[in-house]
């Protein structure tokens, strides 16, 4: 005796709280995405007032993506859909305006990652150059001798010019 398996019934009103739950998803990446550019601006400029302004922004909005995330992981359950992160899909496979809109936010995901390692770099780079402010401010009042070596990092002299007075 042969056992067949029929395929699980979707649930229409599931597939329709997927889709809203994707197209909201995809939203909050479009709102993400365009707040890391407001961010890189205001941190271009050394904008304190603003840079905190939109890193809280970006909480919330990451707040949201994870309550999204958990949803869809649910509903991505219920649905019995297996997803396969290596070419971002999923089995059985989603239809055409659903699978477009999860490539929609898959490559909004990616992007918001390069905006944000920008953004990143940057806050870096500000970081150092405080830092070696800091040490060149720190150091006037004791060594007239310093200098900055290839990678602009301070270095003193004082061994030198007190070696020529011993």
């Amino acid at each position: 005796m042969h056992s067949f398996q029929e395929p699980i019934p979707v649930d229409n009103q599931i597939m329709q709280s997927f889709q809203k739950l994707l197209v909201n998803e995809n939203e909050a990446f479009i709102e993400l995405s365009e707040l890391l550019s407001l961010e890189r601006n205001a941190l271009e400029q050394q904008d304190i007032d603003k840079i905190i302004h939109f890193s809280e922004k970006k909480q919330q909005i990451t707040k949201r993506l994870e309550n999204l995330s958990q949803q869809r992981t649910f509903i991505i359950d219920q649905l019995g859909l297996i997803f396969h992160s290596e070419q971002g899909t999923f089995e059985p496979h989603l239809s055409e305006p659903l699978q477009g809109l999860w490539d929609s936010i898959l490559n909004k995901v990616e992007n918001c990652h390069i905006k944000n390692q920008i953004n990143g770099k940057i806050i870096s780079n500000n970081q150092s150059s405080v830092a070696r402010s800091l040490r060149l401010l720190k150091s006037q009042s004791r060594d007239l001798g310093m200098t900055y070596t290839s990678k602009g990092q301070t270095h003193s002299r004082t061994s030198s010019i007190n070696g020529l007075k011993a």
